[in-house]
């Protein structure tokens, strides 16, 4: 991920947390730089993949919701027709 080869010319000093710290202390890398540079990198590319999914999540609702508008519209017709031949059954008693 990281690249030792990239010129550092953004240089800022930050203030964190202690639990921000060990978050970054933990990632992949061997100076807090990378580590730090390595955390941004990685969340960068999760967070493209992400909007891939939810994008691919949106379209599977909208089909889906398609689909249970059709089946409520089936079950309509369904208690429509039970109504009617209960109505029958009741009216031409055996």
């Amino acid at each position: 991920m990281y690249s030792d080869n990239q010129k550092k010319s953004h240089q800022r000093s930050i203030r964190m947390t202690p639990y921000v710290h060990s978050i970054i202390d933990n990632f992949e890398g061997e100076s807090f730089n990378q580590k730090f540079e390595n955390l941004v990198i990685y969340f960068s590319k999760i967070e493209e993949q992400l909007k891939i999914n939810i994008v691919e999540k949106e379209k599977t609702i909208k089909n889906l919701d398609g689909k249970i508008s059709e089946k409520t519209s089936l079950l309509a017709k369904l208690d429509k027709i039970e109504s009617y031949v209960d109505s029958i059954i009741r009216s031409n008693p055996i």
